[in-house]
């Protein structure tokens, strides 16, 4: 979802990764108020925040945290959504994605970008056999890899769950999307 008007920091992130893409990482959590208190512990600006009877969020400054802003939402409750409007449930597909499980996120030095975001989230990078790390979340995972497409550091992909991969790639080269294996 790009943003609507000029001068917005996710439009500049966009700008330097060269256009569309990802900017934004949204994780979901059942406690903002101690989310909050590890990001001022660490100093790490907050650029916005809201908070609402159904739901509160704090966004944090990429340039603290690296590659992208980072989101941290509360929902009330919590398999609401209300960022999606109050029918998203409707548009629900039998066949479609179940949930984001996980972000690549690229950088010509995935470990210091890894070492960082594990600061945040107070947990230890995992090394993985082919050379890139990960930190594991309660429902998925975020991904550090090498920046090898050229748009140097930010979000490179998404991980989604669906019901019948086979089927999803299938769909995704008929409508001319790029597929790289999996």
């Amino acid at each position: 979802v790009p943003p609507v008007r000029e001068g917005t920091t996710a439009g500049r992130l966009l700008e330097r990764r060269g256009g569309d893409g990802g900017y934004m990482v949204i994780v979901q959590t059942d406690d903002l108020a101690a989310d909050r208190e590890g990001i001022d512990e660490l100093g790490i600006r907050v650029v916005w925040q809201v908070k609402l009877s159904d739901a509160a969020t704090m966004h944090l400054h990429p340039r603290d945290v690296g590659a992208a802003i980072l989101s941290f939402d509360q929902m009330t409750p919590p398999e609401s959504w209300r960022w999606a409007g109050p029918d998203w449930k409707k548009h629900v597909r039998a066949d479609g994605a179940r949930a984001i499980v996980g972000a690549e996120l690229q950088s010509p030095d995935p470990a210091a970008l890894a070492a960082r975001w594990g600061q945040v989230f107070a947990r230890k990078p995992v090394g993985r056999g082919d050379g890139s790390l990960e930190i594991p979340l309660d429902a998925g995972t975020l991904r550090f890899v090498r920046a090898s497409d050229g748009r140097g550091e930010g979000v490179g992909g998404i991980d989604i769950a669906v019901p019948d991969p086979a089927a999803a790639l299938a769909r995704a080269k008929a409508r001319g999307l790029r597929v790289s294996g999996d």
